[in-house]
């Protein structure tokens, strides 16, 4: 029986290393397995990898229609970047994200959307959420993004935790090579979050429109012009509606535009602190072939750029919910992107961007 123990304990520990071997291929949070760096965690997944001559680096970026951000707003929709760069031919990697209080006790900041990443998981561990792969991501795959909505109020400064894991594909641990990071995200307190702002030349006049969801304390919104983009002049001030359960569209005309205008919308709240949403502009007499309407059970856009570029199509719900997203090759010309039809009918918000910011943002009615 003796034998019969130790023959046992063998057995256990090879599975137990085994176990370990495999941790970047399944979801190790759902199996107790945290580590993210973050203090709870108390460890990276260095813990258990190490030893590849990958050069691996990874980022995490807070992005508000499709512009990366460092504060949010209480109920605000935004989306979580995780990006990778990696030399060499690696089988593909792993994860770990979590997000917190950035103060002590470091509680659980439960944001995450429903609309994950395909290969990708949402587990509760310990009190804390844990987005991670639930199987090997492939080494193609240099970006993740994540929904994550701004938290209650009072939640103050979130911190994201990162651990990221680049496989050799041999199921040791040996060959892999970790890299880990942190993004601080402060709030915002900011009475509103933006939506859109835009503009278009018609019958030799101007017609603006934006919008914002989460209105609360919000004031008035002023909306600013200028013939040369740095001194500008008030156009119109409108009242906010202050909602803060939904969008709030929001329309004026500059009767007298310049030749080329550049445009601005200011919130102002009840306490006097000011927030300016991106500047547009609008050329007078030239017509745009940018477009969007709904035809024969598609979302259609037709875009028109100077260059060929990677850019990122995204939809999104009146409620802020991502319906769709996904990447676009333009070309320079006229583009013709199209999203499939939603599920629901009502309200949508077109977002196309790319690295530098907006390319292209509107709304459309899906019947």
């Amino acid at each position: 029986m003796k034998y019969s123990y130790k023959k046992i304990a063998a057995l256990c520990f090879v599975s137990f290393v085994g176990y370990l071997s495999m941790d970047y291929h399944v979801s190790p949070a759902s199996q107790g397995l945290r580590a993210t760096g973050a203090s709870f965690d108390g460890q990276t997944c260095n813990g258990c990898h190490s030893g590849g001559s990958y050069t691996t680096t990874a980022t995490i970026q807070l992005l508000h229609a499709g512009t990366p951000v460092t504060t949010y707003n209480i109920g605000g929709t935004y989306t979580v970047r995780v990006t990778r760069t990696t030399t060499g031919t690696p089988a593909g990697f792993g994860f770990q994200i979590t997000c917190c209080k950035s103060t002590s006790p470091y509680s659980n900041v439960n944001a995450w959307g429903t609309s994950l990443p395909a290969t990708t998981a949402n587990h509760l561990s310990s009190s804390h959420n844990y987005i991670e792969q639930t199987n090997t991501i492939a080494n193609s795959i240099t970006q993740l993004d994540f929904p994550w909505i701004g938290p209650a109020s009072g939640t103050g400064n979130v911190t994201f935790w990162l651990s990221l894991n680049t496989v050799d594909g041999t199921g040791g641990q040996g060959g892999d090579k970790v890299s880990s990071t942190s993004l601080i995200v402060t709030a915002s307190g900011l009475p509103v979050t933006w939506l859109y702002f835009n503009g278009k030349e018609e019958n030799n006049q101007t017609q603006l429109e934006w919008a914002a969801s989460y209105e609360k304390d919000c004031q008035f919104y002023t909306v600013e012009k200028s013939n040369d983009g740095n001194d500008f002049t008030e156009l119109a001030k409108i009242n906010s509606k202050n909602n803060e359960n939904g969008t709030s569209i929001y329309n004026t005309i500059d009767a007298n535009p310049c030749a080329t205008t550049y445009y601005r919308v200011k919130q102002t709240d009840f306490n006097g602190q000011e927030n300016y949403f991106r500047t547009i502009v609008v050329k007078k007499n030239t017509n745009t072939n940018n477009t969007s309407y709904y035809y024969n059970g598609e979302v259609v856009v037709n875009l028109e750029t100077e260059k060929t570029e990677m850019v990122n199509a995204s939809l999104f719900a009146i409620d802020g919910r991502k319906v769709a997203s996904f990447p676009v090759y333009l070309n320079s010309g006229i583009n013709r992107i199209t999203y499939p039809k939603p599920e629901m009918t009502g309200l949508y918000f077109i977002n196309i961007y790319n690295a530098s910011g907006v390319v292209y943002d509107s709304k459309i009615m899906v019947p």
